[in-house]
């Protein structure tokens, strides 16, 4: 009777131990090896070549992670360097980054010139991180939107539209654009349908009267005879693009 109640009290000490040692299991995975994973965003048009702009990076390890370059491969073919980091970018422990591409002119190739790479295709593109150790692919990761969910089945679908002018977003009560200069930065305000002047703006006068606001050129006139060309080293009013 004695060598069972020990036995019983050797398990029942044993009893936390066994409870926490999946838990242990799964804290030294977390710790193991690399695993990292990667969105990205691209942009086209202007005077610089199309490319991958954005990068969103998630250490999905509880141990950091020095990155020293990011390379794409593209359709199992064409291998370019998206971004190098000197000193190298550091991901910390569960935590994810935003890394902003800088812009080039062209990617070349040897044999055929200027290629430019098929970024929006599905799965064109796979990312890898170069490490201390050597490479690392990168998990795709998507940015979630409406479809996985489906809570939301059954609704119409509203898209955001956003326009912007020298990064002011505006809307339909926008009707004119002020750009002026002063202390040589060129600054710019926004002109509703109201009259108001929004934005960038610390003047005396605050409000376009209604019997100007008729066109850009008496917008024009309204200011200047409130003395604003005085205040500035040179302004413009026109419409609001569309």
């Amino acid at each position: 009777m004695c060598n069972f109640a020990f036995s019983l009290q050797e398990f029942f000490k044993l009893v936390p131990g066994l409870l926490l040692l999946p838990f242990s299991i799964y804290l030294a995975w977390k710790k193991l090896g690399t695993s990292i994973s990667a969105s990205y965003t691209f942009s086209i048009g202007g005077v610089v070549a199309p490319r991958i702009s954005s990068i969103v990076l998630t250490n999905h390890k509880d141990k950091a992670v020095a990155v020293f370059a990011i390379y794409a491969i593209e359709k199992q073919d064409i291998a370019f360097e998206v971004e190098r980091f000197d000193p190298p970018l550091i991901i910390k422990a569960l935590e994810s980054v935003r890394v902003d591409t800088r812009p080039y002119s062209s990617l070349t190739l040897a044999d055929t010139g200027v290629h430019e790479s098929d970024y929006a295709s599905p799965n064109a593109i796979d990312l890898y991180v170069v490490l201390a150790h050597g490479t690392k692919k990168c998990k795709q990761a998507n940015h979630p939107g409406l479809e996985p969910f489906s809570s939301f089945l059954g609704f119409r679908v509203a898209t955001k539209v956003t326009r912007q002018l020298n990064g002011i977003v505006y809307n339909d009560d926008a009707k004119y654009v002020v750009m002026y200069r002063m202390d040589s930065t060129v600054r710019t305000s926004i002109i509703d349908k109201r009259g108001l002047l929004l934005n960038d703006w610390n003047f005396r006068i605050n409000r376009v009267a209604e019997e100007y606001m008729k066109s850009k050129e008496t917008v024009r006139t309204y200011l200047i005879n409130a003395g604003f060309d005085k205040a500035t080293e040179w302004f413009d009013v026109d419409d609001i693009p569309d």
